[in-house]
């Protein structure tokens, strides 16, 4: 008898502690710490030049996007029907006209685009209802998370977390 409370006491440690609040990630290295020689391991450059510089520890690394325009992209890695939390820890002057954008569909079009312009690494956040397909086959491709800079100001990027949320906050901009 005490075996099959087992299960109903994890479940319900869970729910009183919040640990069942449905969070995940959905892109991979949110933090630009994974770097592959100049290039981030799980970013795809597809314009410009970036470079890997030190934050509050010579080991903790940020992307500076360097010059204008650069572009880094990632399609999500899981698919996510409702609540993203999108959330960039950034030093980015008005003038390096920095947007954060989702294509869903991975047409060339970003159905979703903000702006960041955040000097002194401030946090900005955005909560959005969406469809965005992960795990991309070829038939239907992963939606894509994009990082744009179109002007000649600084940019450095030292954290943007994309996570599931299901935790019902009721603060959506929907795609």
């Amino acid at each position: 008898m005490t075996r099959s409370l087992a299960p109903a006491l994890v479940a319900l440690s869970l729910l009183l502690t919040g640990a069942a609040d449905c969070e995940l990630d959905v892109v991979a290295d949110p933090g630009f710490q994974f770097w592959c020689g100049e290039e981030l391991c799980e970013w795809d450059r597809t314009e410009g030049n970036i470079a890997r510089v030190p934050t509050w520890h010579d080991h903790d690394y940020a992307v500076e996007l360097l010059g204008s325009p650069v572009e880094l992209s990632q399609p999500f890695t899981t698919s996510v029907y409702g609540c993203i939390l999108i959330e960039l820890t950034a030093d980015a002057e008005p003038e390096a006209l920095v947007t954060l954008a989702i294509d869903q569909d991975v047409d060339g079009v970003a159905e979703w685009v903000a702006a960041v312009d955040q000097r002194g690494f401030q946090r900005m956040s955005w909560r959005l209802d969406v469809e965005v397909s992960g795990d991309g086959t070829d038939t239907h491709p992963a939606s894509r998370m994009i990082i744009r800079k179109d002007g000649e100001g600084r940019a450095v990027l030292s954290q943007l977390r994309v996570s599931k949320r299901c935790d019902g906050r009721p603060e959506f901009n929907e795609l």
